[in-house]
């Protein structure tokens, strides 16, 4: 099966958030997720989910998300206001991620980070046999062609 860039019918389908955008702003940012965020070495069933993160993800620090007052708040990191004598709380994380505009900023964002976590991030392991001498180790050859001890 070949990899299917979603369209803007199944990023409105899984972020109906997204139904008032006009649909060639969806696309465009769907196809500009589809080139610089995700590839085809991604999985296939993590390809089409992770373009829709991404691309709403983008849509929304580009504010074009509806929310309310409290959710702007929120995701400005305000913690707490009072109103008598004025005063505001404010989460440091949240404000530098909402700043930043770093993944962790939108709940897009945060998902499209525990996919690509999944499928790029750690190590991984190649079953094999062991070799001694293989690529550079301590007991490498110098110049003149003797062996480290």
């Amino acid at each position: 099966m070949a990899y299917t860039v979603p369209t803007a019918a199944d990023l409105t389908a899984l972020y109906p958030a997204f139904a008032a955008v006009a649909e060639p702003t969806i696309n465009a940012h769907i196809a500009r997720a589809s080139t610089q965020a995700v590839d085809t070495s991604w999985p296939e069933a993590e390809y089409g989910p992770a373009i829709i993160d991404y691309a709403a993800h983008t849509m929304a620090l580009a504010g074009l998300e509806p929310q309310d007052e409290t959710t702007r708040y929120a995701r400005a990191g305000v913690t707490g206001i009072r109103s008598g004598s004025f005063s505001a709380n404010f989460s440091d994380k949240r404000v530098a991620a909402a700043s930043g505009g770093t993944l962790d900023a939108t709940t897009y964002g945060q998902s499209y980070k525990r996919a690509l976590r999944r499928v790029k991030g750690g190590p991984r392991v190649v079953p094999g046999a062991a070799r001694a001498d293989y690529g550079w180790c301590p007991t490498g050859i110098l110049n003149d062609t003797r062996r480290l001890p």
